[in-house]
């Protein structure tokens, strides 16, 4: 600190703020308080004219207050020893006149605030912060400090009252904006650009906890548009339906509230009408699509995909990119929504297993290549999700597309295994047995077999002898360990379930005897066929 203090003096101004700049981030993030507070003495004891004195306070108050913003202080010593400093300087440089009798306070107020809004509780920073809005003056500073301001505020009202959006209920949304308008009241007397509208909503999106606050976001952009003008949300319309899709997940199928964001979503796709660029646009249809599959708008999801086919189709120039995150979320919705309704609706398998294929086929026409990197490929995680559903609705024939699908994109030998087990029970689940036997042998050319592949075809109904034995000299030709193909139904299919064909597989293993002889090296020991046995019985 001396050889600062020595040096200090001697270098340029430029150099001079770097530095003082640079030593102030140091010391907060290494948590050297006493380092950070002994600075600004050396500052102030230096022998450069008052002016250049005030100017390099500045310049530390700022670099401090930004630093202690994204690092809070970790104690309240250290909080109160800044705020000493500060007012102490505050006052000194008021009673010099130097710059302007408000030079000091107009640089520093809005760090200041950040500052205050981070390293204070709600019911200490709010008032302090109200003492400080006339202070600012210029809009243009007023619109670069509200959306962070309201931001820092938000993030610790939604801290101090631990509320998510799977946890909000009525009365805890009523304490919440109630403290929230509060706040806004406070911050709203910043001045501010009109331009602020865009920076303002985002923030809002990204916090927000229900979709009235999205549909508060929407207003303040539309609002600051010129009128029958959307283009200002277009920029926004990713951001704006990730926050529908979080705000949502709590959100009940069947009630008022599931019909208000259905309503919504609806007029946010009417008002960005498929514009944008392939990402904007793919993740609007793609939350859109979950929405709807979660709350069972069948009808809403269909005419959706109906008008992107008729876009897609007459734009040939136009492309769409869906993440994979929300349709797969859409893949689960779809599920869901088929248990609870097929006992009531006769075509709710059917038309989900429709809107399912539709959905895979916009993820399939979306793959594209990365910047400096290959083609992407099929989601397998989707796969294994679609591949359930299917089996809900008994679509044999759609699983069976979806296998081509991806066997034709990545190559039988790079598909997982957990992916062709799933493919295998859709299809032994929809009397696909003689399909799925196939598509075992055709895994087998590339040597991937094991018990998960093997599992899916224990307990079929109806499997004749000669499926019984393809199925287990397949298993004794690749090694299959028979008791962790046991466990593993176990695992899979619970325990203490018992079918006459599940006791029939150790008897259909010594009808392959020869086999069995040959893959095991021509040692068959009457020990191991017992404990198999006792593998699938117990």
């Amino acid at each position: 600190m001396k050889r600062f203090d020595r040096t200090i003096n001697t270098i340029s101004r430029p150099l001079r703020t770097a530095s003082i700049s640079y030593l102030v981030k140091r010391f907060v993030t290494g948590g050297r308080h006493n380092d950070i507070i002994r600075l600004y003495t050396e500052i102030q004891n230096s022998w450069l004219p008052f002016e250049q004195r005030e100017l390099d306070s500045i310049e530390y108050f700022k670099s401090m207050f930004k630093a202690f913003t994204l690092k809070p202080a970790e104690s309240s010593k250290t909080v109160n020893d800044v705020l000493k400093t500060f007012n102490a300087a505050t006052s000194s440089f008021q009673r010099q006149y130097t710059l302007t009798s408000s030079s000091f306070k107009q640089h520093l107020t809005p760090y200041f605030m950040l500052f205050l809004s981070t390293n204070l509780s709600l019911r200490e920073s709010l008032p302090a912060i109200s003492s400080k809005v006339s202070q600012i003056q210029n809009p243009a500073t007023g619109s670069r400090l509200l959306p962070n301001l309201y931001s820092k505020l938000n993030s610790a009202l939604l801290a101090s009252q631990k509320l998510k959006p799977e946890t909000v209920n009525g009365f805890r949304l009523t304490s919440f904006y109630k403290a929230q308008s509060s706040l806004l009241s406070i911050i709203s007397r910043v001045p501010r650009d009109s331009s602020i509208c865009q920076h303002f909503a985002r923030v809002i999106f990204s916090q927000a906890l229900t979709w009235e606050e999205i549909l508060e976001g929407k207003k303040i952009v539309l609002e600051n548009s010129a009128p029958g003008k959307t283009h200002k949300i277009l920029p926004l319309q990713s951001a704006l339906f990730r926050s529908l899709h979080r705000t949502s997940t709590a959100t009940q199928p069947g009630t008022q509230r599931a019909k208000h964001v259905v309503e919504f979503t609806t007029d946010l796709l009417a008002l960005t009408n498929l514009r944008g660029g392939p990402r904007q646009l793919g993740t609007s249809v793609a939350v859109a699509l979950s929405l709807h599959s979660k709350m069972g708008t069948f009808t809403a999801a269909e005419t959706l995909l109906d008008k992107l086919d008729t876009l897609l189709s007459k734009n040939k120039d136009r492309s769409i990119n869906v993440p994979v995150l929300y349709i797969r979320d859409a893949i689960n919705n779809l599920r869901e929504t088929v248990i609870r309704k097929a006992s009531h609706r006769r075509d709710a398998k059917f038309r989900a297993a429709g809107i399912a294929m539709r959905i895979f086929e916009l993820h399939v026409s979306s793959i594209q290549p990365r910047a400096g990197k290959g083609r992407e490929r099929i989601h397998q995680g989707l796969v294994r999700d679609l591949a359930k559903l299917l089996a809900l609705c008994d679509d044999q024939a759609s699983a069976l597309r979806v296998w081509e699908a991806l066997k034709g994109d990545i190559g039988v030998k790079n598909i997982k295994l957990s992916t062709i087990e799933g493919i295998l029970d859709t299809l032994t689940k929809t009397r696909g047995v003689v399909y799925a036997k196939d598509i075992l042998l055709e895994v087998e050319k590339e040597g991937r077999i094991s018990p998960s592949t093997i599992v899916p075809f224990i307990g079929v109904k109806d499997m004749d002898d000669w499926m019984f034995d393809e199925i287990v000299r397949a298993g004794v030709r690749n090694g299959i360990d028979w008791k962790s193909l046991g466990y593993l139904y176990q695992l899979r299919r619970g325990q203490g379930r018992k079918s006459k064909k599940v006791e029939e597989w150790a008897e259909a293993m010594r009808g392959c005897g020869d086999e069995f002889v040959w893959g095991v090296g021509g040692m068959v020991v009457e020990e191991v066929m017992e404990g198999v046995e006792r593998a699938f019985k117990e």
